[in-house]
């Protein structure tokens, strides 16, 4: 009798069909939400149709990208896996698991869309307002003028000598040794 192995182990295998599992549980929350705002689109309950048109096709697009994985990942199931598939997708424990991870892939969703919204926004700025510590910004026109002296290292190379300094300081403190200036 020859055995056939796919290289793969039970392990990966669960883990294959549970990234299906919620693949297929995210499909069905997208398919909901496509229906909801083709519904609003329908009914005319909207603000700006433009933006609802961009969302709408963003949301077709990440259903599409969505449903291809999901196909990739259930041709490379073999027959005891897609069985097995077939079992867990009747397993209540998984359904309430799958359940969360939905709705955590929901609320990511809102997220993003409200991001996509948010960078949408025009900002405005008051440039009366204070804009931040003067010591931040160095303006050495000032000593130059004084002392008749400006900094001769640049600063790309004073910021590398700063850094390995730094990095030094780190690594001794995580030695056990002491640190400090000098």
């Amino acid at each position: 009798m020859h055995v056939i192995s796919t290289g793969r182990s039970k392990t990966n295998n669960d883990e294959e069909i549970s990234k299906i599992l919620s693949l297929e549980k995210s499909l069905v929350e997208i398919d909901g939400a496509l229906r909801r705002m083709e519904t609003q689109l329908c009914m005319g309950n909207i603000d700006n149709l433009t933006e609802h048109n961009l969302r709408l096709i963003e949301e077709r697009a990440h259903r599409s990208r969505v449903a291809d994985t999901l196909s990739r990942w259930k041709t490379r199931l073999g027959i005891s896996q897609r069985t097995r598939l077939e079992q867990l997708r009747c397993n209540v424990y998984l359904q309430v698991r799958l359940d969360a991870q939905a709705l955590k892939t929901r609320i990511r969703e809102r997220l993003r869309q409200r991001k996509f919204e948010i960078e949408k926004l025009e900002r405005s700025y008051n440039l009366n307002a204070p804009q931040g510590v003067a010591g931040r910004n160095s303006d050495n026109t000032f000593i130059k003028k004084v002392l008749k002296w400006e900094p001769n290292t640049p600063l790309d190379k004073g910021l590398a000598i700063t850094y390995k300094w730094i990095r030094e300081q780190y690594h001794h403190r995580k030695a056990g040794k002491r640190v400090g200036i000098g």
